[in-house]
Protein backbone atom coordinates (compact mmCIF):
# COMPACT_ATOMS: atom_id res chain seq x y z
CA UNK A 1 0.00 0.00 0.00
CA UNK A 2 2.89 2.37 0.77
CA UNK A 3 4.31 1.72 -2.71
CA UNK A 4 0.94 2.50 -4.28
CA UNK A 5 0.78 5.67 -2.24
CA UNK A 6 4.28 6.68 -3.31
CA UNK A 7 3.41 5.82 -6.90
CA UNK A 8 0.41 8.10 -6.78
CA UNK A 9 2.45 10.91 -5.27
CA UNK A 10 5.00 10.61 -8.00
CA UNK A 11 2.32 10.55 -10.61
CA UNK A 12 0.97 13.76 -9.15
CA UNK A 13 4.31 15.42 -9.50
CA UNK A 14 4.65 14.24 -13.02
CA UNK A 15 1.28 15.56 -14.03
CA UNK A 16 2.10 18.91 -12.53
CA UNK A 17 5.11 19.29 -14.76
CA UNK A 18 3.22 19.32 -18.05
CA UNK A 19 0.28 21.45 -19.07
CA UNK A 20 -1.55 22.49 -22.22
CA UNK A 21 -3.53 25.30 -20.62
CA UNK A 22 -3.38 28.86 -21.96
CA UNK A 23 -3.83 30.40 -18.51
CA UNK A 24 -0.75 32.40 -17.41
CA UNK A 25 -0.60 30.73 -14.00
CA UNK A 26 -0.92 27.31 -15.64
CA UNK A 27 1.84 28.18 -18.11
CA UNK A 28 4.14 29.29 -15.28
CA UNK A 29 3.64 26.03 -13.40
CA UNK A 30 3.86 24.03 -16.62
CA UNK A 31 7.12 25.68 -17.67
CA UNK A 32 8.69 24.87 -14.31
CA UNK A 33 7.46 21.30 -14.27
CA UNK A 34 8.57 20.08 -17.69
CA UNK A 35 11.40 17.62 -17.02
CA UNK A 36 12.14 14.57 -14.89
CA UNK A 37 11.25 14.58 -11.17
CA UNK A 38 12.45 12.14 -8.52
CA UNK A 39 10.52 11.58 -5.28
CA UNK A 40 12.60 12.42 -2.20
CA UNK A 41 10.16 12.70 0.76
CA UNK A 42 6.60 11.79 1.67
CA UNK A 43 4.41 13.04 4.52
CA UNK A 44 3.89 10.51 7.30
CA UNK A 45 0.68 11.42 9.15
CA UNK A 46 1.56 9.07 12.01
CA UNK A 47 4.67 11.12 12.83
CA UNK A 48 3.37 14.43 11.47
CA UNK A 49 6.42 15.13 9.34
CA UNK A 50 8.09 14.58 5.99
CA UNK A 51 10.08 11.34 5.81
CA UNK A 52 13.03 10.91 3.44
CA UNK A 53 12.70 8.07 0.96
CA UNK A 54 15.87 6.12 1.64
CA UNK A 55 15.30 2.90 -0.27
CA UNK A 56 16.18 3.43 -3.94
CA UNK A 57 13.52 0.88 -4.87
CA UNK A 58 10.84 3.26 -3.48
CA UNK A 59 11.96 6.30 -5.49
CA UNK A 60 9.54 7.12 -8.28
CA UNK A 61 10.54 9.15 -11.33
CA UNK A 62 7.93 11.22 -13.14
CA UNK A 63 8.72 12.81 -16.50
CA UNK A 64 6.58 15.62 -17.89
CA UNK A 65 6.83 16.59 -21.52
CA UNK A 66 5.59 19.55 -23.52
CA UNK A 67 2.30 18.70 -25.16
CA UNK A 68 0.55 17.26 -22.10
CA UNK A 69 2.10 13.80 -21.82
CA UNK A 70 3.89 12.16 -18.91
CA UNK A 71 5.77 8.97 -18.06
CA UNK A 72 6.10 7.38 -14.61
CA UNK A 73 8.94 4.98 -13.80
CA UNK A 74 9.65 2.58 -10.96
CA UNK A 75 6.26 1.91 -9.46
CA UNK A 76 5.47 -1.45 -7.92
CA UNK A 77 3.00 -2.01 -10.77
CA UNK A 78 5.52 -1.07 -13.47
CA UNK A 79 6.01 1.97 -15.66
CA UNK A 80 3.10 4.04 -17.00
CA UNK A 81 2.38 6.82 -19.45
CA UNK A 82 -0.55 9.01 -20.33
CA UNK A 83 -1.84 12.54 -20.72
CA UNK A 84 -2.57 15.25 -18.21
CA UNK A 85 -4.52 18.49 -17.89
CA UNK A 86 -3.51 21.40 -15.65
CA UNK A 87 -6.31 23.65 -14.38
CA UNK A 88 -4.98 26.26 -11.96
CA UNK A 89 -2.96 24.20 -9.49
CA UNK A 90 -4.87 20.94 -10.04
CA UNK A 91 -3.58 18.26 -12.39
CA UNK A 92 -5.84 15.51 -13.65
CA UNK A 93 -4.52 12.49 -15.52
CA UNK A 94 -5.51 9.87 -18.02
CA UNK A 95 -3.20 6.89 -17.69
CA UNK A 96 -2.99 4.61 -20.71
CA UNK A 97 -3.43 0.86 -20.15
CA UNK A 98 -3.60 1.18 -16.35
CA UNK A 99 -4.41 -2.09 -14.58
CA UNK A 100 -7.34 -0.64 -12.64
CA UNK A 101 -9.93 2.05 -13.33
CA UNK A 102 -8.43 4.73 -11.12
CA UNK A 103 -8.67 8.52 -11.00
CA UNK A 104 -5.37 10.17 -10.03
CA UNK A 105 -5.13 13.90 -9.46
CA UNK A 106 -2.58 16.24 -7.93
CA UNK A 107 -2.56 19.60 -6.26
CA UNK A 108 0.57 21.74 -6.69
CA UNK A 109 1.39 23.47 -3.40
CA UNK A 110 4.70 24.77 -4.65
CA UNK A 111 7.15 24.36 -7.48
CA UNK A 112 10.40 25.99 -8.54
CA UNK A 113 13.25 25.07 -10.88
CA UNK A 114 14.66 22.52 -8.38
CA UNK A 115 11.80 21.06 -6.34
CA UNK A 116 8.05 20.50 -6.17
CA UNK A 117 5.59 19.80 -3.34
CA UNK A 118 2.39 18.00 -4.35
CA UNK A 119 -0.66 16.38 -2.83
CA UNK A 120 -1.71 13.15 -4.54
CA UNK A 121 -5.32 11.98 -4.57
CA UNK A 122 -6.71 8.67 -5.77
CA UNK A 123 -10.40 8.53 -6.60
CA UNK A 124 -10.80 11.91 -4.88
CA UNK A 125 -9.31 10.79 -1.55
CA UNK A 126 -6.04 12.07 -0.11
CA UNK A 127 -3.23 9.61 -0.64
CA UNK A 128 -0.02 11.41 0.23
CA UNK A 129 1.95 14.64 0.14
CA UNK A 130 5.22 14.18 -1.74
CA UNK A 131 8.33 16.23 -2.39
CA UNK A 132 10.30 15.86 -5.62
CA UNK A 133 13.67 17.06 -6.85
CA UNK A 134 14.21 17.89 -10.50
CA UNK A 135 16.68 15.67 -12.35
CA UNK A 136 16.59 17.54 -15.69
Amino acid sequence: MKRLFRFVCIAVAAITVISCSKDKNDEGISNLLVGAWESTHYYDSEYGKMIEIEDEADIVVVKFFNGGTFYIENTYLGDYYGTYNLNGRTITTDIEDFVEDIDISFYVWGVNSDSAYLTVKINGELLEDVMFNKKW
